[in-house]
């Protein structure tokens, strides 16, 4: 991140060997061991960027709740919330259920409540496809449009973004007014 130019990065982890390997071999000064919402709470500090990446299928819904109302008031005008999790929409995902520490995945649908909640709007990327060639041409013009159509043959309709990549990315955005 500090390639690309931001000053100020702040890492936080409850992993001691992430932190170690933020600090050690990525060079990130700011490195914090504990709870992210614990760090948030004692906090005043707004970020143009937050970070979530494979953290919020762990969370307890209480503790998804707290993080959702906290992230607005973390950022600032403009600023932005990057999220991966887990796609409840893949088909055979194996990220939801290989590991015990996941408690859900994420939809789109579930993926902008957790940003309504928080205040932002949501943005979706679309499917993380494989720089093979073979494969992306695999999964968009096959994969990818037949999971659509089974999707709206069994229900109907679909109001958000369907991705079935294994990860689902999505950025929630603040708005550029203060209020």
């Amino acid at each position: 991140m500090k390639e690309l130019g931001y000053s100020h990065v702040v890492g936080i982890d409850f992993s001691e060997e992430q932190i170690n390997v933020a600090r050690n071999k990525l060079g990130l000064e700011e490195a914090h061991l504990g709870n992210a919402i614990d760090w948030l709470n004692q906090s005043n500090e707004e970020f143009d960027c937050i970070v979530l990446i494979d953290v919020l299928e762990h969370l307890e819904l209480s503790s998804l709740v707290i993080l959702a109302e906290m992230l607005e008031s973390h950022l600032k005008p403009g600023g932005r919330v990057i999220v991966q999790v887990p796609n409840g929409l893949a088909p055979l995902n194996p990220l939801r259920y290989g590991d015990l520490t996941h408690l859900r995945a994420f939809t789109p649908q579930s993926m902008a409540q957790f940003f309504a909640n928080a205040g932002l709007a949501a943005r979706f990327t679309g499917d993380a496809v494989s720089k093979n060639i073979f494969k992306r041409i695999f999964w968009k013009g096959f994969v990818s449009p037949l999971m659509k159509l089974a999707f709206f043959v069994l229900h109907g309709r679909y109001a958000y973004p369907l991705t079935f990549a294994v990860n689902l990315v999505a950025v929630g955005e603040k708005s550029e007014r203060k209020v």
